[in-house]
């Protein structure tokens, strides 16, 4: 009762913004617990369609690739299943991070140190959780370096939100009040 009368004295746009956090987590937790078969054909799907478009012949992908080749110790037949899987937990995670953010504050320009990082922390708890419960699923495995990647994803999250609050502010000149 008392979070159902919390929520709804939120603005709309806060409103939307948990909901859409709590969507992301569920997404995320879903696929962590796939078996490492389910996994890996859900990461092939993926390839085979980034194949279709041309996406591995684009020298921005081609620089990513070579950044995780050199990071992971991958070899070149590997590469590609495991950066899609990387960039999916950046993506995840960037959006993640943003949605929270965003959720906090009725007026973005409004929003305190406290808040921020508390978002960011969530952000964390949940990638940390994510790669636990990885631990339980056949066939899968928990990896530091995938809550160090999901971290890169919180933090282009927070830089991607602080781009909006200028944006925000040098449109509004200070006068934002979150409704439009």
């Amino acid at each position: 009762m008392i979070i159902k009368k919390y929520f709804l004295n939120l603005s709309k746009r806060q409103q939307i913004f948990i909901v859409l956090s709590l969507f992301l987590i569920f997404f995320i937790y879903y696929n962590s617990i796939q078996n490492g078969i389910s996994s890996s054909n859900t990461s092939e799907n993926f390839v085979s369609f980034f194949d279709k478009i041309n996406l591995f012949e684009n020298k921005i992908y081609l620089f990513v690739q070579d950044i995780f080749i050199k990071l992971l110790d991958l070899n070149k037949s590997e590469a590609k299943e495991v950066v899609i899987r990387k960039i999916a937990h950046i993506t995840e995670f960037t959006v993640l991070s943003f949605c929270i953010l965003n959720s906090f504050s009725q007026n973005i320009l409004k929003l305190k140190l406290k808040q921020i990082l508390l978002s960011i922390n969530i952000s964390f708890i949940v990638a940390f959780i994510d790669e636990t419960i990885q631990l339980f699923s056949y066939g899968r495995s928990s990896q530091i370096q995938d809550v160090l990647i999901d971290f890169i994803g919180i933090i282009f999250g927070f830089v991607l939100f602080i781009i909006l609050f200028f944006v925000i502010k040098m449109t509004y000149g200070g006068k934002y009040n979150g409704k439009r």
